[in-house]
């Protein structure tokens, strides 16, 4: 089969299971052959351990279910330890652990919620990085600096 695309409005691309062939522009214009076969593929032996619709033995999901919890563990936690000296908690450990575990409380329920009710992805839901921007932007305001940077800045 022979298709002719507008690359001012489909941008080429290439879909899997299909091979397409370019042909060069014809006269100047924006209109280009182009040739695509389907491609069949046969089922081969490959080395996957678990198929989609497979899940892991118990005791191996519990150990990859702990990995998971490290590996998310990292970047809940650094979020509350960025935003302590914005937040004028750096010099106050209990509040400094007041948020640790209020962000790992509410991680935890909402990773429950999701798993349950939710889509059922096991997914952490945890911190994100994205809102750290706009939270030093709002906190470097003079209505919410720190009460002892602000009497520093007085002397």
């Amino acid at each position: 089969m022979t298709y002719f695309c507008d690359f001012v409005k489909f941008p080429f691309f290439a879909c899997r299971g299909t091979q397409v062939k370019m042909a060069s522009k014809q006269n100047g214009s924006s209109e280009a052959s182009v040739e695509i076969e389907e491609v069949r593929q046969t089922p081969s032996n490959d080395n996957l351990l678990y198929k989609v619709d497979e899940s892991p033995p118990w005791y191996l999901a519990i150990l990859l279910g702990f990995q998971h919890y490290l590996t998310a563990f990292g970047s809940t936690i650094t979020v509350p330890l960025v935003l302590q000296t914005a937040l004028c908690i750096d010099q106050d450990r209990v509040g400094l652990s007041e948020i640790i575990s209020t962000i790992f409380f509410v991680s935890g329920l909402a990773t429950l919620l999701q798993t349950t009710l939710g889509v059922r992805l096991p997914i952490i839901q945890g911190a994100t990085f994205a809102f750290l921007t706009p939270t030093f932007t709002i906190l470097a305001l003079d209505k919410w600096k720190c009460p002892y940077v602000l009497a520093e800045e007085d002397q």
